[in-house]
């Protein structure tokens, strides 16, 4: 197949071709390290290539799968994965000048869940500086595919514009505050934060221990929901597609926040009278506390981030950006009052 032919297939339509015969893993992997190539320089969405292990696991899917060893519908799939998750043999950066990448010893848990499921590691992605927040300028933010004058956000950027591109169909990010439902949101992708340990982060570098999650960006939802059921080693069948009678609650903070864009809120209109004309009971919703969470969640990131850096910012403070730097001596500073209050405002 040409290259561009498979760039956004989705996981199941790579599957039908992949047993149908008409297809490889390792035609995937060729096609998509050759978008790389032409498409990596203006988005630099890349921390580390694997291409050499990435094609060899790719040769070992296809010869499974003409064996018969069907490991599921990952089998043969590439994923990218964010540079703070340990990917056995390779290097994890964490988008920071603070330490050289040191080589991973192991596999993070999720990502050994992913080899089990046979799915391919295509490469570490790019990302914010110890997702953090801030592009270390270095390195640089990843820019968005649709419009590489602009970022794909943060802080799991690379790996949401690799999936938006058609480099990969799935990716792995982190969502602490935003991490992975703002570069979904800002590349057009589909993807979310997991309920609380739904997904293990065993070998995931953290920002804030109660708060942390990692989880799944793909191009739609059932791709989404097929890799979540990897990352979580839980079934997640899919409803079915009506929404007839469902309730759904409009929540005016968000829908009628003056930051919106004028395009943006036409779409978001325009998507909930879609809904309604489909059945859905539609409603303007209240919540009060919403205009409290960013204030009361950075009392929480702020000092436990602190805890977890002192010992990086006490080796090199000046390898940190120095937004990410004025962060963590932020975080010195924190109320211990103000932090349980916190955590009790966020239960």
């Amino acid at each position: 197949m040409a290259t561009d032919e498979t760039a956004f297939m989705s996981v199941s339509e790579l599957g039908r071709a992949y047993r149908a015969g008409t297809l490889s893993p390792v035609d995937v992997v060729t096609a998509a390290l050759q978008r790389l190539e032409a498409l990596e320089p203006s988005l630099n969405a890349v921390a580390h290539r694997l291409d050499a292990s990435a094609l060899a696991e790719a040769g070992r899917a296809a010869e499974e799968l003409r064996a018969g060893n069907d490991r599921g519908p990952l089998h043969g799939i590439p994923v990218a994965i964010k540079d703070l998750i340990e990917v056995e043999g390779a290097p994890t950066g964490y988008g920071s000048k603070v330490r050289a990448p040191v080589i991973a010893d192991a596999d993070a848990l999720l990502v050994q869940r992913l080899r089990q499921a046979g799915a391919i590691i295509f490469c570490k992605a790019n990302l914010l500086e110890y997702a953090y927040g801030i592009a270390h300028p270095d390195i640089g933010q990843t820019n968005n595919p649709h419009d590489t004058g602009r970022t794909s956000g943060g802080s799991s950027g690379g790996s949401a514009a690799l999936v938006a591109a058609g480099i990969v169909p799935l990716a792995i990010g982190t969502d602490t505050g935003g991490s992975i439902r703002i570069p979904a949101s800002y590349c057009g992708i589909a993807g979310l934060k997991p309920s609380f340990g739904l997904v293990p982060l065993d070998g995931v570098f953290p920002l804030s221990w109660t708060l942390d999650h990692a989880g799944p960006l793909a191009r739609d939802v059932a791709d989404t929901a097929l890799l979540l059921e990897a990352l979580s080693a839980t079934p997640l069948p899919l409803t079915p597609p009506s929404v007839s009678g469902i309730r759904i609650g409009a929540v005016r903070f968000h829908c009628e926040s003056p930051e919106l864009t004028p395009a943006v809120a036409a779409n978001l209109v325009w998507a909930l009278d879609r809904l309604a004309a489909a059945g859905a009971i539609v409603k303007p919703i209240d919540i009060s506390e919403l205009a409290r969470a960013n204030s009361e969640l950075r009392r929480i990131i702020l000092p436990e981030a602190s805890v977890i850096h002192a010992p990086l910012h006490a080796e090199n403070p000046a390898g940190y950006a120095p937004r990410t730097r004025a962060q963590v001596k932020a975080g010195f500073e924190a109320k211990a009052v103000d932090y349980l209050r916190a955590q009790g405002f966020r239960a």
